[in-house]
C-alpha cells in the first residue's frame, strides 16, 4: 500500500475559456500518483464548462453554479477535498515542471501546516517569466510572503479556518497570517512552484488591492509603524504621480474630518468597526468619544478595548462607525444580517 499522502488541487474559475485548458493540462501531467483534482466554476457563460467536460474523466469533482466570489468558491473546493494536503491553482497558472508536486511532497510532515515556494511571474503577452523568491513568513510586514498558488496547505487546517469571505481580494493572505500567528510550522522551498500570470483578482483593482493588502496585514501587527515598510504602501505612494491625485486624497480627508466632528458633537459613545490603519486614525481623532472598537480578529489583536462584533450587546454605544473605506456596503450587510445590529445604528462616511 502506498504511504504517499493524497493531494487535492483546486481550480476556481469564471469565464476562463482562454486560460483554463493550460492549467488543467499542467495538473493532470504531474507525475505524482495521488492527485485529486477539483474545479469549482462560478456559472460561466462562455465555453469554460465545455472545457471542463472535455477533461471530466480526470476530475474527482466539478460544479458550475453561482457563488459569492473567488474565496467562497475556494471554500467550496475545500469542503469537497479528501486529500491530506491542498493547493489552489488559478486558471492560466501552471506548475513549473511535471515533478513540482512530487518535489514539494518531500517536505510534507505531520507537524507542518504549509509548504510553499516562489513563483515565476509573467503575463499573456510576454514569452518569459521573472522568478520571485518566497519570503519567510516572519517578514510578512515587508510584502505578501507568497502566492496561494505556490502553497500546499494541510487540508484539515484549511477546513478548520476556511477563507474569510469578508475579504474579497486578500483572504488568502489572511489565512496565511492566521496560521502563522497561531504558531503553526511551515517549510519554505527556494524553488519556483508556479508559473503565475498577472491579471488576477489582486491586480484587477490595483489601488483597492494594495489598500486591502495593507489592511489585512495590519490586523496581525502589534504596532502599525512597520506598515510604512510594506511593498504595497510603497506602490501606493509611487502611484501618486500628479497633483490631482493628492488633491483627491486631500478632499476625501477633509470630508472625513468634517463628518467625524459632526459625529463627536452628536454622539458621546461611538463604536468603531475595524482596527486597521484607518480605524486607528479615526479612533485617535475621536478620542474619549470612542466607546469601543469592533473587529473580527479581536482575540488576535489582544487589546482590552477591541471586541468581536458578537459582543455588541455587552457594549454601551450610540452608533457604529465603519472605518473600512470601500467596504462599507459589505460590512453593513454583515452587521445587519449576521450580527443583528439595527441599520439605524450604523454610520459610514459619505465620500
Amino acid at each position: 500500500m502506498s504511504t504517499l499522502p493524497k493531494i487535492t488541487v483546486v481550480t476556481v474559475t469564471y469565464n476562463a475559456e482562454k486560460l483554463l485548458e493550460q492549467t488543467i493540462q499542467s495538473v493532470i501531467a504531474q507525475d505524482y500518483p495521488l492527485v485529486e483534482y477539483i474545479i469549482i466554476d462560478g456559472g460561466s457563460t462562455d465555453d469554460t464548462v465545455a472545457i471542463i467536460k472535455k477533461y471530466e474523466k480526470y476530475l474527482a469533482y466539478w460544479v458550475s453554479e453561482p457563488d459569492n466570489g473567488i474565496y467562497d468558491a475556494m471554500n467550496k473546493g475545500v469542503m469537497k477535498a479528501t486529500g491530506a494536503w491542498i493547493n489552489f491553482i488559478n486558471a492560466g497558472d501552471t506548475f513549473t515542471t511535471q515533478e513540482t508536486i512530487q518535489t514539494c511532497a518531500k517536505a510534507f510532515q505531520n507537524d507542518i501546516a504549509m509548504v510553499y515556494g516562489g513563483i515565476n511571474v509573467g503575463n499573456e503577452k510576454c514569452h518569459g517569466f521573472v522568478y520571485q523568491p518566497p519570503l519567510d513568513l516572519a517578514l510578512y510586514f515587508k510584502r505578501m510572503p507568497c502566492c496561494h498558488q505556490a502553497i500546499f496547505f494541510k487540508t484539515a487546517l484549511v477546513k478548520h479556518y476556511r477563507f474569510n469571505t469578508l475579504f474579497k481580494i486578500n483572504a488568502d493572505l489572511d489565512l496565511i497570517l492566521k496560521l502563522y500567528h497561531a504558531g503553526h510550522s511551515y517549510v519554505k522551498l527556494e524553488i519556483p512552484v508556479i508559473n503565475f500570470l498577472l491579471g488576477g483578482i489582486h491586480t484587477q483593482d490595483v489601488p483597492r488591492g494594495y489598500l486591502d493588502e495593507l489592511y489585512v496585514t495590519s490586523q496581525y501587527m502589534k504596532t502599525c509603524n512597520a506598515i510604512y515598510e510594506h511593498e504595497a504602501y510603497q506602490c501606493l505612494r509611487d502611484a501618486q504621480t500628479d497633483s490631482s491625485s493628492y488633491m483627491c486624497v486631500s478632499i476625501a480627508l477633509g470630508k472625513i474630518v468634517s463628518q467625524l466632528e459632526t459625529l463627536k458633537s452628536k454622539y458621546s459613545k461611538i463604536a468603531v468597526y475595524g482596527y486597521g490603519g484607518t480605524g486607528k486614525l479615526i479612533a485617535s481623532f475621536l478620542g474619549p468619544s470612542v466607546a469601543c472598537i469592533f473587529d473580527l480578529d479581536a482575540k488576535a489583536i489582544n487589546k482590552t478595548h477591541v471586541f468581536h462584533p458578537l459582543s455588541y450587546r455587552e457594549i454601551d454605544y450610540d452608533t457604529i462607525l465603519i472605518s473600512l473605506l470601500g467596504r462599507e456596503s459589505e460590512v453593513r450587510t454583515y452587521l445587519i444580517e449576521q450580527i443583528g445590529i439595527e441599520e439605524r445604528q450604523i454610520y459610514s462616511f459619505d465620500l
